[in-house]
Order: C-alpha cells, then sequence, then structure tokens
C-alpha cells in the first residue's frame, strides 16, 4: 500500500512514470532482500530488456519516419490527398487525416506523427481560416493512427511482452486503422455540413491533377508494402 501511494505521489509531481517505477521496485526490493540484491537486479533487467534484439526496430522505424518526413514524401502524400479530397467540406482537414495515416504507415511513433502533421497541415489550415478546434483536433486525432497502422510500436512492444507474433498484430491494425481514418472523415464532413464555417472547401482541382495526384503516393505505398 505504501509503495503505491509513494508512486502515485511521484507521478503526480511530474516524476517520468517509467523512473518512477523503477524508483520504487528498488526500493521495494531493498527492503525486502536487502540493497546490494535490489541493486544487482536493477543492472541486469534493463540490460536483459534491451539487449534484446527485436526492439532494434524500434529506433529504425522512427528513423524511417523522420527520413519520409526530411525527403517530402509526407509533403507529397498531404498534396495528394488536398487534391483529392481537398474540395470537400472541411477538405484539409480531412487530407490532414488522410496523411496521418500515410505518414503512420512509415512509421510507428504516434509524437513524431503529430509534430509532423502540425507543421505541414496547420499553416495550410490557417490559410483557409479553418476553426482552431477542427485544426488542432484533426492533426492530434491523426497522430493516433500510429499506434495502430503498423509498423506500431505499440504492437511491437505488446507482441514482445505477451510473446505474441508482431507481423499478425501489425496485419490486424490495417483494416480497423483504415476504417478509423473513413469514420473519422465522414465526422469531419458532418461537422463542416453543420457548421460550415469551421471548415470551408478548398479549391476544386481537375480530374487529371487529381490522377497525378494517385501517382504521387506510390513512395508510401511502396515503403508500407
Amino acid at each position: 500500500g505504501i509503495t503505491f501511494i509513494i508512486l502515485f505521489t511521484l507521478i503526480a509531481f511530474g516524476f517520468p512514470i517509467g523512473f518512477a517505477l523503477g524508483l520504487v521496485g528498488i526500493c521495494g526490493l531493498s527492503y525486502l532482500s536487502g540493497l546490494r540484491t535490489a541493486l544487482s537486479i536493477a543492472g541486469m533487467v534493463p540490460f536483459a530488456w534491451a539487449a534484446d534484439h527485436t526492439f532494434m526496430c524500434i529506433p529504425l522505424f522512427v528513423l524511417m519516419g523522420h527520413f519520409a518526413h526530411q525527403s517530402g514524401v509526407v509533403t507529397k502524400f498531404y498534396d495528394a490527398a488536398f487534391k483529392l479530397v481537398g474540395r470537400l467540406p472541411g477538405g484539409l482537414a480531412i487530407a490532414s487525416t488522410i496523411a496521418s495515416g500515410g505518414f503512420a504507415a512509415v512509421s510507428g511513433s504516434s509524437s513524431a506523427a503529430s509534430a509532423t502533421m502540425a507543421t505541414l497541415c496547420v499553416p495550410e489550415m490557417e490559410k483557409y481560416r479553418y476553426n482552431p478546434k477542427l485544426m488542432t483536433g484533426s492533426v492530434a486525432v491523426g497522430g493516433t493512427f500510429a499506434i495502430l497502422i503498423p509498423p506500431s510500436l505499440g504492437f511491437i512492444l505488446y507482441g514482445i511482452i505477451t510473446e505474441e507474433s508482431v507481423g499478425k498484430l501489425f496485419i490486424a491494425g490495417i483494416i480497423p486503422g483504415i476504417l478509423m481514418i473513413a469514420l473519422i472523415s465522414f465526422a469531419t464532413i458532418v461537422i463542416c455540413e453543420i457548421k460550415p464555417a469551421w471548415g470551408p472547401p478548398g479549391p476544386s482541382t481537375r480530374l487529371g491533377q487529381k490522377i497525378r495526384a494517385l501517382f504521387q503516393v506510390w513512395e508510401i505505398v511502396f515503403i508500407f508494402m
């Protein structure tokens, strides 16, 4: 009981959760088995987890997301989505949602997805005078796709801890991820139909531009496959 009180007190004061758990665990082990045993376990357990080669893919997936952003692949994907759906009510927000799904397909980090989409999409939506709630909401919810659409870091950690197949978990996340993008896009259209000032339609594009836009996204599709 005391350890839980200490744990939640540390978290309430802004202590990082992982460090709070580790500190409380070491204190508890010291009380039960002695300081030498606690320090020995504290040295071995993190190394045993970090030395697992399966974890190597986590920083590499994050790195791949940075490559995709710096190379302009994500920007082209957003531009293509804007040309395809920009004319709809709330089209820019929908394009942000779709682009967030595209970024999630090449990086499993939700924080990286949110940061990238915020710098890319928010200035465009501000240009068309989108409602701040719709702007920030579409970017924030788009960041959550990375936890579901493979390569998801959450799925990797869950698969390692539970000894489940990471590949099967990845496959299981594809359809729910696409469904989430579709439902959020539909909800955006409904909101902007009710409140047109929140998300005015963007400029219309010709059929030829839409077709060329589809060919712009081949890099994301290729990396994902």
